[in-house]
């Protein structure tokens, strides 16, 4: 991501997304800090338990489009045929 004014649109744009869509989660509220402390130190891990949640969500907004997005939307394309619903943020319009 680029520019300040980049961060805070794409930050709007997701607190609009979650005011729409009360069923919306981020995924800082799926577990507590309790249950993430054995994972803490060991980045490969979290990033797989962040994979897994992505892969099972209903719906898959990525904040950026790093290596991780594209994993998640390449697995949920080859998994529903092209029929998942995934979304790119535009926040330079």
């Amino acid at each position: 991501m680029g520019s300040l004014a980049e961060k805070q649109r794409a930050f709007a744009l997701w607190y609009s997304l979650l005011r729409n869509y009360s069923s919306a989660v981020k995924q800082g509220k799926l577990a507590s800090v309790e249950e993430l402390e054995p994972f803490v130190n060991h980045a490969s891990q979290m990033a797989t338990l962040d994979y897994i949640v992505s892969v099972e969500s209903d719906v898959f907004i990525p904040s950026y489009s790093g290596n991780m997005a594209r994993a998640v939307e390449g697995h949920l394309m080859l998994r529903f045929l092209g029929l998942s619903k995934t979304t790119e943020i535009n926040t330079r319009s």
